[in-house]
């Protein structure tokens, strides 16, 4: 049984309207996507030279804490 089969009945099982288990499945789609971009910003953060840092007005030490952050959480900078 593939897994479109599978989540085709999901919502009558779960007892819900498929327009809210559509909602609840995109949500966590942006959650994904949020995570994703965090995770790729916090790597071209932690590859920038001095250099980098002085053009956008900033410093190592500024953005070290938001480079050791996990990806779930979000930057304190912007």
């Amino acid at each position: 049984m593939s897994s479109v089969y599978a989540a085709r009945g999901l919502h009558r099982r779960l007892g819900l309207k498929r327009s809210r288990v559509v909602a609840i499945a995109a949500s966590a789609l942006a959650l994904v996507r949020a995570w994703r971009q965090r995770s790729r910003d916090r790597c071209l953060l932690a590859a920038m030279s001095e250099r980098e840092f002085q053009d956008i007005g900033t410093c190592w030490s500024k953005v070290a804490n938001d480079v050791a952050k996990p990806f779930w959480k979000q930057q304190s900078l912007k």
